[in-house]
């Protein structure tokens, strides 16, 4: 059997430790692989010049050579997806989930049989029958190729540097740049349905978070203030997710809360943002004071000012943990309904929509740069066909860094990039 690069399996093909080896510095000039913006476009033209440099001064191998170029346009095709998205790159936390499901799939590759597609499709067979977790496991295995496949480039131009070993990294350089380039092709060329049918299994149904609400019954969510004040780390953290529908990773940096007279005023740091592309960098908004647990306000009262900052892991299991006392065991299907920070973002925009709110001011309230993106936010609703739960939000309160646009799609090749607005002091 063939194995693939990867921890713990056969020593010649480590890619995970190779990615962590050739990623350092082996000159000066080579130091660009975990740079952003302008990184993407630093790795293209260093593996474009690497891959000329390899072949100077000697017969070109026609076959090492194709596979350099493969790799670049690969480089090329990733760069060029990033900067049309605003030359985002993953978050740490992604990366680190990535390796997790990376080190997975090559497990699962190495324990198959067959070609490099055939171990793909076994590979990716656990995942298929979701199509969120199948899109999510092959993102993953094809950054990490990817990020690889740079680093192997570099060790080509290490190679042409090193007389004496030049033949021996040539060898070592294109063993595992022909392994990171088929397993890429088989993930570009598989689709999640021909393994299900290969497998004859069903797709399983993908049941969004707001298709869950008219199972609960009404309450729910000011059931879980209660349970929620059981809690001293995480409180008021939930007070907020409540009333403002805040995405748990915007507690990491902080959210400021602050009692102005009788006004209890919250500035929340977007969490998902890419600039001119998607997400507001801040929002701020008033809160009904009378409609806040009496803890909080009596909290807020002595300190005058709050930073509340949590973990978002922490805050996402705290909140899961009150499912069975607030909601009990509700199903959907065969699948069981967990209270999450995303149940209660929904729960609020479909309360929104009953009293009759405008799209712009909802995606304001969340943090969206864009109408479309909140359309897929709640339950289409009529308004005032039925009295929302208690809504603390003062509507002409809210103000975000950037204005709401009609459609996100323009945005990617053609909005204008302004620069925000700074937080207002209030």
């Amino acid at each position: 059997m063939t194995h693939i690069a990867g921890a713990g399996l056969a020593p010649q093909f480590m890619a995970l430790e190779a990615v962590a080896d050739m990623s350092q510095p082996m000159h000066p000039q080579h130091n660009v692989i975990e740079k952003s913006n302008d990184g993407d476009k630093k790795v293209e033209n260093e593996m474009l010049s690497q891959a000329k440099k390899f072949v100077n001064g000697k017969q070109p191998n026609i076959g090492f050579d194709a596979m350099l170029l493969e790799a670049t346009s690969y480089a090329k095709e990733d760069s060029e997806s990033r900067r049309r998205r605003g030359n985002t790159k993953p978050a740490h936390k992604t990366q680190v989930d990535y390796e997790k499901k990376y080190s997975r799939f090559l497990m699962r590759v190495n324990q198959a049989d067959g070609n490099y597609e055939d171990k793909v499709k076994a590979a990716l067979l656990p995942y298929a029958v979701s199509k969120n977790s199948f899109k999510s496991m092959r993102a993953a295995a094809k950054f990490m190729l990817k990020k690889t496949m740079a680093a192997i480039t570099l060790r080509a131009a290490e190679a042409n540097r090193l007389n004496g070993r030049r033949h021996e990294l040539e060898e070592e350089v294109a063993q595992r740049l022909k392994q990171q380039l088929e397993l890429l092709r088989a993930l570009d060329s598989i689709d999640r349905l021909d393994i299900l049918q290969a497998q004859k299994k069903q797709t399983q149904r993908v049941r969004s978070k707001k298709n869950q609400l008219p199972l609960l019954k009404d309450g729910w969510q000011d059931k879980f203030l209660l349970h929620n004040e059981r809690s001293p780390t995480y409180c008021d953290a939930g007070v907020l997710m409540r009333f403002c529908g805040l995405r748990e990773a915007e507690f990491e940096a902080g959210v400021d809360v602050e009692l102005k007279q009788q006004d209890v005023i919250v500035k929340i740091l977007g969490a998902k943002v890419r600039p001119g592309i998607s997400g507001q960098p801040w929002r701020i908004m008033k809160l009904n004071a009378d409609l806040l647990p009496r803890r909080f306000l009596e909290k807020l009262k002595v300190a005058s000012r709050l930073k509340i900052a949590v973990s978002p892991e922490g805050f996402r299991q705290h909140v899961k943990r009150t499912t069975e006392e607030v909601i009990g065991r509700v199903m959907d299907g065969d699948r069981r309904v967990w209270l999450t920070p995303y149940l209660f973002r929904h729960a609020l925009v479909t309360d929104l929509r009953y009293a009759g709110w405008e799209q712009q001011d909802i995606a304001r309230v969340l943090g969206e740069l864009a109408v479309d993106t909140v359309r897929v936010y709640g339950r289409r609703v009529r308004s005032g066909s039925k009295n929302p739960s208690s809504i603390a939000i003062v509507r002409a309160s809210v103000q975000a860094a950037l204005p709401v646009r009609e459609s996100p799609k323009k945005g990617v090749f053609s909005f204008d990039k302004t620069k925000h607005r700074k937080v207002p002091h209030v």
